[in-house]
């Protein structure tokens, strides 16, 4: 049995965990796990034919083209469970579907919509405070959560996909969640011959994670990986982050090349209301990429991780990447 831990301390305005990574097949002693019914749109955060917040967009000049797009993507949520006596969240739970929708499908998943079909799954996300423990009960609620999203998967894969490209991509415990799925399924025909890449966000990934995938080095390159934490300039991160993949994702470089300010198309606020030109700067260093404070988004919080905004910040670069990865993916089918 392969595990693999990955602990980083991040602390954050709403935001403060040590990332733990679990990758374990299916054995006799979870016979007794039942997934979620995928094949229920009520399991689902975000379906293409259900009107949900991976529709919107935050000005009326961005539009959503789910019904014409030919790509997929499969989007996993971050941590959005945060009880401290149970373990793992219910997909029921009153109130937690309004935050997994505001807090992460709304400003994440949506950035995909102008070029794919967005399927996002509810699962049994591991309560926040799994992270501050050894227990082998917390242990379990990790995997429990991969058991969920790997199901969602598989039930997309069978049933939804229909020989269509896609891409993987989750933020946080999501982004864990995906590096279990790559890492278990990176040398199927599905992965090998239909993903177009998985943007894995909002934790540390190495390479020596995957046999085959690699690194995405540039804007245009296909079945690959992108992966940014986001930090204030001159933050010092801890020796874990060293040797992590840094993505810039406002000039797709992971050799540490700067992109000023003119570069960034846009981020988008939390109140998701509107597209903010020149919204910040970036350089990789040490595994982590570094910015400058963006007014707009926090006043004048003295805030040095932005882990919470790894994909608003950004949000319009990567927008127009999934579409320039996708004409790239095509382009080369017809070589």
């Amino acid at each position: 049995m392969l595990r693999l831990i990955i602990c980083t301390f991040i602390i954050s305005i709403f935001f403060s965990s040590c990332f733990k990574l679990e990758k374990t097949p299916l054995t006799e002693a979870h016979v007794n796990y039942l997934p979620p019914d995928y094949s229920l749109d009520n399991n689902w955060v975000a379906l293409p034919w259900m009107e949900d917040v991976a529709d919107l967009t935050p000005t009326s000049y961005i539009k959503n083209k789910q019904a014409s797009a030919e790509v997929d993507v499969f989007y996993v949520h971050p941590t959005t469970f945060r009880n401290n006596r149970k373990w793992n969240g219910k997909l029921e739970k009153k109130g937690m579907s309004k935050y997994v929708e505001q807090a992460s499908v709304q400003h994440h998943a949506s950035v995909f919509n102008e070029s794919c079909r967005v399927f996002s799954p509810k699962y049994r996300d591991a309560t926040l405070n799994s992270y501050f423990t050894e227990s082998e009960k917390a242990e379990q609620a990790f995997k429990m959560a991969y058991y969920d999203v790997r199901a969602a998967f598989l039930y997309y894969k069978e049933h939804y996909n229909n020989g269509r490209p896609f891409i993987l991509a989750g933020h946080s415990q999501g982004g864990s969640h995906l590096i279990s799925l790559l890492m278990e399924f990176e040398d199927s025909n599905f992965i090998k011959d239909k993903m177009i890449v998985s943007y894995i966000v909002g934790m540390p990934v190495f390479d020596k994670y995957f046999k085959r995938l690699k690194t995405c080095e540039n804007e245009m390159q296909t079945n690959c990986f992108c992966s940014w934490s986001t930090f204030a300039y001159n933050y010092e991160p801890t020796n874990f982050y060293g040797g992590a993949v840094v993505t810039n994702p406002i000039n797709w470089t992971i050799d540490g090349t700067y992109a000023a300010f003119n570069e960034n198309l846009g981020g988008v606020g939390f109140r998701f209301n509107r597209v903010i030109p020149n919204f910040v700067d970036a350089r990789s260093k040490d595994g982590i990429l570094w910015i400058r404070k963006p007014n707009y988004l926090l006043g004048n919080f003295p805030l040095k991780n932005y882990h919470i905004a790894d994909i608003n910040l950004f949000w319009m670069n990567i927008r127009k990447n999934v579409a320039d990865r996708i004409a790239s993916f095509n382009r080369n089918l017809k070589n």
